[in-house]
């Protein structure tokens, strides 16, 4: 019983300590690194799955609740690239010709704005060969890419090689990874 309640009061004691507010000291930013603080857009909920800088120097953004935001550094400015996607939660842009994709919960998405108005008007399947099913907790994460033009991610529970990483074809031929029990990119 002593030893009980030794460990709820080391639990109490060690709960306290976390829990002290923090100290307002300046963080040690290390050379060659700037922080900004840069405001959401208003009234926007933001689930982030995905960021990448494109060639313009803008942040990609996309986000579990199905969108792609772009905030342009220069303008100060968010806006709303693509929207309606399954989960996106993972992002990848070439930095040569700007190609956006996206890896939502049954596909690999490119996004392609055809008229150049800011906003992606064409959503084209890159590849859709892993399934879906209504389970809660089913997602696709990450989005990388090699030198030859393959993509890498991961995928969770119920797809097909839930816990693998693959690549661009999805085949068992191509798995890099596996045995994750919760992937997350």
């Amino acid at each position: 019983m002593k030893t009980f309640l030794s460990f709820f009061a080391l639990v109490g004691i060690s709960t306290m300590i976390v829990s002290l507010p923090a100290q307002d000291k300046p963080a040690r930013i290390p050379a060659g690194y700037s922080v900004e603080k840069i405001e959401t857009p208003q009234g926007v909920s933001l689930g982030v799955g995905g960021l990448e800088f494109a060639p313009d120097g803008s942040l990609m953004m996309c986000t579990r609740e199905g969108e792609v935001w772009k905030y342009s550094i220069k303008k100060n400015q968010w806006s709303l690239f693509a929207d309606g996607l399954h989960e996106s939660l993972g992002l990848w842009i070439d930095p040569k010709t700007s190609e956006t994709f996206v890896i939502q919960r049954g596909e690999i998405t490119k996004l392609v704005d055809t008229d150049r108005d800011g906003r992606a008007d064409l959503y084209e399947t890159f590849n859709a060969g892993w399934g879906v099913t209504d389970n809660y907790h089913e997602y696709a994460f990450g989005l990388v890419r090699d030198s030859k033009g393959n993509f890498y991610g991961t995928l969770n529970t119920s797809l097909s090689w839930p816990g693998w990483a693959r690549s661009k074809k999805w085949d068992i031929a191509r798995v890099w990874t596996a045995g994750y029990k919760d992937t997350e990119g």
